[in-house]
């Protein structure tokens, strides 16, 4: 079911990082902002590679995501989140740049639909162990905005902006100073 965490005053503890990764043992990823551009690192697929990385993670907020691959989907770090919102959705397991980045908490039934449709229609063409739900998500976001939570349904998303701005959709919980994308870690 994958889970997705909002971090705005404090980090995941040590026991919720354990519960979360127990549940969602498909990888992880990290997004935060750094002089004005988005930063992520993902395709941590090990829990001693995620808490290394965490460790060292000073900076609020920051967004964590830990995947439940979705039946159907590979499990391979590239799948990992958060993706960026571009055309493309170039697939790198660390970025820095100008892009928002996407985190997914859901399942979007008819993806490959969407995909053949809005996306490989135009010419792209992705190879099948680099597609998801999510990453077709964020190829028609960057095209069509938020209308796409509207279009897609995808239960529980996480936008973050080079500006800072966290955008979420969907139904949250709050649990001191963390937004969670459903109610695993409460």
């Amino acid at each position: 079911m994958c889970v997705i965490a909002v971090c705005i005053d404090r980090k995941l503890s040590k026991d919720e990082i354990e519960r979360a990764w127990d549940i969602n043992p498909h990888g992880a990823g990290i997004g935060w902002i750094e002089d004005s551009r988005t930063v992520y690192i993902k395709g941590l697929m090990k829990i001693e590679d995620f808490i290394k990385e965490y460790k060292g993670l000073d900076i609020f907020p920051h967004i964590v995501h830990f995947r439940d691959a979705s039946r159907g989907i590979p499990v391979n770090p590239k799948l990992t989140h958060p993706f960026i919102v571009s055309p493309s959705s170039p697939i790198r397991l660390r970025y820095r740049g100008i892009k928002p980045i996407i985190f997914h908490n859901g399942t979007i039934n008819n993806w490959r639909e969407i995909y053949n449709l809005h996306i490989k229609s135009k010419g792209v063409s992705i190879g099948e162990d680099s597609l998801s739900d999510t990453r077709v998500m964020a190829m028609i976001w960057a095209e069509k905005g938020n209308d796409t939570f509207y279009l897609l349904k995808p239960g529980r998303v996480a936008l973050l902006y080079p500006s800072g701005e966290i955008e979420r959709y969907g139904k949250w919980f709050e649990k001191d100073g963390i937004y969670l994308s459903n109610d695993q870690l409460i």
